[in-house]
C-alpha cells in the first residue's frame, strides 16, 4: 500500500496490510528490517500508507500506527554501522483521531540559530554549530494535515 526509496538509494521501505514496515537493502536485495510493534493494535484498513524518508536518509516516517489511546505516525531511525536489523523507533506523532495515511518530509534540512552571514558578520569565528532538522507533514483520515 505504500512505498518508499531514501534518498540515497540504499533501502527501500513498504508498508502493508501485514501491519509491518519492511525496509529492503538494495544491493543485494536482503531484508534490512521488519518493524512490526508500533503497527501490531492498527484496526482499521486504509486504502494506502505513503511513508516518507527524511532528506537525510536517517529518518522514515512510517503512517497507520497505534499506540493507546491515539493513532499515530511513528519515524524510524536508520542504524548506524554493520547491523543494518536495528531500525529504532526515534519518536512518534500524535495527534490525530483517526488514521494517520500520509507522511511526507520536506526536501530541505533546516538549522535553528542566525543565518550564516550574521554570523560571519558579529566577528566571533567560532560560533556554535546550527543543529540540523527536518519537517513532515501528516495527513489523517481525520481529514487534518498537521506539521
Amino acid at each position: 500500500k505504500g512505498v518508499g526509496w531514501d534518498p540515497v538509494g540504499r533501502y527501500i521501505a513498504s508498508q502493508g496490510d501485514d501491519r509491518a514496515v519492511l525496509v529492503w537493502e538494495s544491493r543485494e536485495w536482503s531484508l534490512a528490517g521488519r518493524i512490526e510493534e508500533p503497527f501490531l493494535r492498527t484496526s482499521q484498513k486504509t486504502l494506502f500508507r505513503r511513508l516518507s524518508w527524511s532528506p537525510d536518509g536517517q529518518f522514515v516516517c512510517a503512517p497507520h500506527a497505534y499506540k493507546k489511546p491515539a493513532h499515530i505516525a511513528v519515524v524510524l531511525r536508520r542504524p548506524t554501522g554493520t547491523d543494518t536489523s536495528q531500525w529504532r523507533q526515534e519518536c512518534d506523532f500524535v495527534g490525530h483521531k483517526a488514521p494517520v495515511v500520509v507522511g511526507a518530509f520536506s526536501p530541505r534540512i533546516f538549522t535553528r540559530g542566525p543565518p550564516a552571514a550574521a554570523e560571519a558578520a558579529a566577528g566571533d569565528g567560532g560560533g556554535a554549530a546550527s543543529a540540523a532538522y527536518s519537517v513532515c507533514a501528516l495527513g489523517g483520515q481525520d481529514c487534518v494535515v498537521s506539521v
